[in-house]
């Protein structure tokens, strides 16, 4: 504990220095965007977790480094926690070797000396303070949660409380949004725009994680302004990113729903997942002051935030060893590392020789690959590697994922870098070799067997998710290297349906567990119109294989609990509703296909688009030369169904005369590229006012675009498109 209360308090002076320069800093950005203060506090949370740094002569901590050096107390305990820290070397018998650990021990005499003697009560002073941090905190945290247990949910994630004066978002995973009884409507579209931001951002998150960091550095007094600060600029940012999205010709109406809350309404909890609102004052000043800012002022902030990143992460370059007490140890290191070998890591301590032998191996093929292509590779290393999880049911042999950084040492390295996507690390050294560091391994009868490498590419951070998110990520690439066509060996059942922009989409259940009659149903994958294929989690929280997880809800059904899940239609609601998060589709219109084949499953969806008619492209030469012929539709939803035109709150004459609302809450142009067999109709008026039915005829794309300028108002059109082309265009005609 002793260690590690200095190692802190290290990182707590390296962040005290960066504190104050964020704080000059942000005086210079006061007329900047205040997305660009909140960035700042980024490295200040940063410093005070992780002792990050690279070299550069810009360092603003520099001095800081100059000065301690020469505090005898300093000075003293950090020379004892350094030797006794034990240090071990690595030898390597050959190239693809055997490989072992052995122990260097340094002669070593604890120096005494009073000051040591005295501070020896410290550790033991910030471990109480911090216990009472969490204890406190944890403590209020289950007060504040039974007040909410009466509150009445609104819709999703919202909720309205009576008891609570003001609005707040409650949780971390889950988060909440709590209402209190009685607010307007724009108050309630204000606040509630306001908490969906905070939430989209994740800023409950990075609250809750500054202040874990800022307990952890209780005793510093510049943490808890920056926190404070940080808190503040966190709510500038968001009002700033209200008034981007709303328009600021809201502000007097947002500044006043404010102000209905800044007398005695804050939050009452020192709970850190009871995310509040608060600086009431400071927010009315600066939404009342907002202006678009110009593109010199924004550059400018880029520019100021770039250098201060660089010049609190930078430390000085290698220069002199400042006392001889640091030349001692600096001199143990150098000692030791010249057992090293190269090619391995540095840092690690318990070599699993199994995955390095794999590791090399992969490697080594690498290396035969682009030798084979012209490329001249003289050496390589291993920088790190780290196990991040094991798996037992996607295969029948187990697999591991691993974290492996490597990089190559080319003859030539520029012909390399000038067609790859690599790092270059000079001296002919390249790294991030390939998309991403996970390599994927099968253990074969113990032996491990690498498969490749698993590209980190997603946008989720999948590989750097929970287990089920990693397991995902596997299955997408062992289907890309396997041509897998489906993950669960059983009956099969697909559902299609549309979504309220008209997407088509194709789910693929499956049974996991029992293949028989009291077997669940889950969705397995799904394919949209635009050909793309998803395995998504079903659980974005769970530390656990979906098996085991589908084993669970399969036992829940056996006992008679969500019984629905044998039905495949409820299941595939539920995992479109829960998964997807597509609250937009009625059960009614999930449908369960006649064919069950996974031959029709991957055959591309054809969706209906319905939008007002923008504008068509029929050649290279009205738009730009890179773009194909191409159709411009406002996309709309014809709502036909009650429920959904209560949901969306509009009043519509036309629902309540004919049974229909087009549902078209903003004007976005959405492209659908047009091929030489795309076919156009319009309605065939000649012929359609004698019987009283609307006819079509098909005409040329030229005639469909003249015939289009010529209506009036908003031509309403439907668009039948498989893979983002069209199939046909035709006009719409409504009572």
């Amino acid at each position: 504990m002793t260690d590690l209360f200095y190692k802190i308090v290290d990182l707590s002076l390296d962040a005290s220095y960066i504190i104050i320069l964020v704080l000059l800093v942000r005086l210079l950005l006061k007329k900047a965007p205040k997305k660009y203060s909140l960035l700042l506090w980024i490295p200040v949370f940063v410093k005070l977790l992780v002792p990050f740094s690279f070299e550069s002569n810009l360092s603003f901590i520099a001095a800081k480094d100059k000065i301690i050096s020469h505090s005898p107390l300093t000075l003293e305990v950090s020379r004892e926690e350094r030797l006794y820290t034990p240090s071990y070397n690595i030898k390597q018998s050959e190239f693809r070797g055997n490989l072992h650990k052995d122990n260097v021990d340094f002669e070593h005499k604890q120096i005494e000396t009073p000051a040591a003697k005295q501070i020896d009560l410290l550790p033991y002073i910030w471990i109480s303070g911090l216990g009472f941090l969490i204890f406190y905190t944890g403590l209020d945290t289950l007060r504040f949660k039974s007040k909410l247990k009466n509150s009445r949910q609104l819709t999703n994630n919202i909720y309205i409380n009576e008891t609570i004066k003001t609005a707040f978002v409650f949780g971390l995973i889950k988060a909440k949004i709590y209402l209190p009884q009685g607010l307007s409507e724009d108050e309630k579209r204000y606040i509630l725009k306001h908490e969906k931001i905070h939430i989209r951002r994740l800023d409950h998150i990075s609250k809750f994680l500054a202040f874990a960091i800022s307990s952890v550095h209780w005793f510093n007094p510049l943490v808890w302004p920056a926190y404070y600060l940080m808190g503040l600029d966190m709510e500038l940012s968001c009002d700033e990113e209200v008034l981007k999205e709303l328009g600021s010709q809201i502000k007097a109406d947002y500044s006043k729903s404010l102000l209905s809350f800044s007398s005695g309404k804050r939050i009452l909890s020192a709970s850190p997942i009871a995310f509040g609102e608060s600086n009431t004052k400071s927010r009315i000043k600066n939404i009342l002051s907002y202006k678009k800012p110009k593109f010199w002022i924004s550059v400018l902030a880029i520019c100021i935030l770039a250098l201060t990143l660089v010049a609190c992460f930078a430390k000085s370059p290698e220069g002199e060893k400042e006392t001889p007490a640091e030349a001692e140890v600096e001199n143990l290191e150098e000692e030791s590392s010249k057992f090293k070998p190269h090619n391995l890591p540095d840092k690690d301590l318990r070599i699993d020789e199994g995955v390095i032998n794999a590791a090399i191996s992969y490697i080594q093929n690498k290396i035969d690959y682009l030798s084979e292509h012209g490329h001249k590779i003289v050496d390589y290393k291993i920088e790190f590697y780290e196990k991040h999880n094991e798996f037992n049911h996607i295969r029948e042999n187990p697999l591991e994922l691993w974290e492996i950084s490597y990089s190559l040492k080319f003859k030539d390295s520029e012909n390399f870098l000038k067609s790859a996507d690599a790092e270059d690390l000079g001296g002919g050294w390249v790294g991030n070799i390939e998309m991403g560091p996970f390599l994927l391994f099968e253990i074969v009868d113990g032996e491990y067997r690498p498969l490749g490498n698993v590209a980190a590419t997603d946008d989720a951070g999948y590989l750097y998710g929970n287990k089920m998110r990693q397991e995902m990520a596997i299955r997408e690439f062992l289907d890309r290297i396997g041509n897998i066509l489906v993950s669960y060996n059983s009956e099969h059942k697909i559902v299609s349906f549309n979504d309220s922009s008209g997407t088509r989409i194709k789910l693929l259940l499956s049974k996991p567990i029992r293949d028989d009659e009291k077997g669940i149903w889950i969705v397995e994958r799904f394919l949209d119109t635009y050909g793309n294929l998803y395995l998504w989690p079903y659980n974005n929280e769970a530390e656990l294989e979906s098996y085991e997880y589908f084993k669970d809800l399969q036992e829940k059904a056996d006992k008679g609990e969500e019984s629905w899940r044998l039905d495949p239609i409820d299941a595939a609601f539920d995992y479109i509703e829960n998964v997807l998060m597509d609250t937009t589709v009625r059960k009614s219109q999930v449908l369960l296909e006649e064919e069950s084949d996974l031959e029709y499953f991957y055959e591309i969806p054809e969706s209906e688009y319905l939008g007002y008619y923008m504008e068509m492209s029929l050649d290279n030469k009205s738009s730009s030369p890179d773009i194909s012929p191409h159709i411009d539709i406002d996309k709309v939803e014809l709502v036909d169904d009650r429920e959904r035109f209560e949901e969306i709150g509009e009043k519509s004459n036309t629902f309540e005369k004919f049974g229909y609302h087009i549902y078209n809450p903003a004007t976005y142009p959405n492209t659908i590229f047009l091929t030489e067999n795309t076919k156009f109709y319009i309605s065939d008026w000649a012929n359609s006012q004698y019987d009283g039915t609307d006819k079509m005829k098909e005409v040329s794309a030229e005639e469909f675009a003249f015939y289009a300028k010529l209506q009036s108002g908003k031509f309403l059109v439907y668009v039948k498109s498989v893979n983002g082309e069209a199939l046909e265009v035709g006009e719409i005609v409504l009572p």
